[in-house]
């Protein structure tokens, strides 16, 4: 571990406190979309990216329907820890990697005093004494120190650009067997939250650039430490990126400001702010009130969160901005309306992969939108080739979770580019003006909330009928190419 040099403005932040206090839920607690929390965050960041300290107070609405015992937080920085048991490493980097992560609850308290709490992995748990009843609310502070890895997975970086994601501890979901306690997966997005409200504070040396989720409330500068504000509602997620090496670009559309951190010194704000049109027009008004584009190292070609979005700085070009649109068409798919992504990552992944192609048809580039999906069905076609060579029975589902995927490779395939496929199956079937009355249908029903598989299915069936159940089914558990159903 490196040697821990405190600030002084760390050490003023760090003093952990936390109250529990249960009252009844006001009116307007969870009445838009699945707000049942409330988050006010501050978080310190030392010079050169390797620690950081966060203060964190959640105010949570017990919507439930069930009476609750305890709290459920995840805490996705322990994945990064070395030795961890559901790592986010792959093998290969576990060899090479620095630095690695975690988080260190420092203790929990309730009307001033400590708490029982108890960590197991990627989850702390709170025990909640006589109880939470549907309609109370609880107001629980923690306080914690974060070990930032090195790397170019989501969270970490090296010491210029550090990503701050999946940070702090954030609730989990509560469904019909109780809190969600999903492992970390190394492929795809292991993630399932609910929306919620964010209240950010970040501070850290003056020198760096901090670009957050969410709207700007205040940035000052007081005796060398830059401090930046940030609010969002209805938020799955809170993330930033800071960086010593970046060039700020700006755009906008209508109300909507565009921020684009490049540290290649490549400008394409107006392209988003562009592209953010395009979208909007098709799919319906802009989810946020910001939206910030992050140049980063980063192993992925892109990752999405609530209003902000990174992109791997290696790439460039045209593949650059298919990137950036993708992840752009995933602010109304996966980030306003959520899906669970560990058990149907589907539900995202291939409706946004056949929207990227479909961009390029709205701009007007017939051409390039028949070549997207002609290469994704190729794509698809050579994988399938090469696995029913060594496993003559295989069948490529997509409706599994993502520990069900042996690979990156499999599940790309099967997730994003079969997934466009049947997007586009269904759109020769039924046309592009019901395909798009489908879309605009399920981001109007379903903003803010969390959708399931079944959810999008019946939305899809009501605005086309019957067969778009039948093609989307037929994709989901079929190999509708070589003519079988999986039992």
């Amino acid at each position: 571990m490196r040697r821990k040099h405190i600030l002084v403005l760390i050490v003023s932040i760090l003093l952990i406190t936390a109250a529990l206090t249960l009252t009844a839920c006001k009116r307007d607690d969870a009445a838009t979309g699945e707000s049942r929390a409330e988050y006010v965050i501050e978080l310190a960041v030392r010079e050169g990216f390797d620690e950081a300290y966060l203060t964190e107070e959640v105010t949570f609405c017990n919507a439930t329907g069930a009476r609750l015992t305890e709290l459920v937080f995840c805490l996705y920085p322990n994945a990064y820890g070395e030795g961890a048991e559901d790592s986010a490493y792959f093998a290969d980097m576990l060899k090479t990697n620095k630095e690695f992560g975690g988080i260190d609850i420092s203790n929990v308290k309730s009307d001033g005093e400590e708490r029982a709490f108890d960590i197991s992995g990627i989850w702390l748990t709170v025990p909640l004494g006589e109880g939470l009843d549907e309609g109370e609310s609880v107001t629980l502070k923690l306080g914690a120190r974060i070990d930032l890895p090195s790397g170019t997975l989501r969270f970490g970086g090296n010491d210029k650009t550090v990503r701050l994601v999946n940070f702090y501890p954030v609730l989990a979901c509560y469904g019909d067997s109780g809190w969600e306690r999903n492992r970390y997966s190394r492929i795809g997005d292991p993630f399932h939250t609910w929306s919620a409200s964010y209240d950010v504070t970040v501070s850290a040396p003056e020198n760096i650039s901090i670009a957050t989720s969410g709207r700007l409330i205040s940035s000052t500068v007081d005796k060398g430490i830059k401090t930046v504000k940030a609010a969002l509602d209805e938020g799955r997620d809170f993330a930033a990126v800071l960086s010593t090496d970046y060039s700020l670009y700006e755009a906008s559309l209508g109300d909507v400001k565009v921020n684009y951190y490049s540290s290649s010194g490549d400008d394409k704000a107006s392209f988003t702010a562009e592209a953010l049109g395009i979208m909007s027009e098709y799919i319906g008004d802009f989810p946020y009130p910001k939206f910030t584009v992050c140049e980063s190292p980063f192993y992925y070609g892109g990752m999405e969160y609530p209003g902000l979005v990174i992109v791997n700085d290696a790439l460039g070009g045209a593949e650059k901005e298919k990137v950036i649109v993708h992840e752009i068409i995933h602010q109304w798919i996966g980030c306003a309306v959520g899906s669970d992504g560990v058990n149907e990552s589907w539900v995202d992944e291939s409706l946004t992969t056949y929207l990227t192609a479909y961009y390029f048809k709205l701009k007007g580039d017939e051409a390039a939108f028949r070549a997207e999906v002609d290469n994704c069905e190729r794509q698809f076609a050579a994988f399938l080739m090469t696995e029913k060579l060594s496993s003559p029975g295989y069948v490529p589902s997509m409706n599994r979770s993502v520990y069900e995927f042996s690979t990156l490779n499999e599940y790309d395939a099967v997730v994003y580019r079969r997934g466009c496929a049947m997007y586009a199956s269904l759109t020769e079937l039924a046309g592009e003006k019901k395909m798009r009355e489908a879309v605009r249908e399920y981001y109007s029903r379903y903003k803010y909330l969390n959708a399931t598989g079944e959810d999008l299915v019946s939305c899809f069936e009501d605005v086309m009928g019957e067969k778009a159940r039948t093609v989307i089914y037929s994709y989901l558990n079929a190999d509708v190419k070589c003519g079988f159903v999986a039992a």
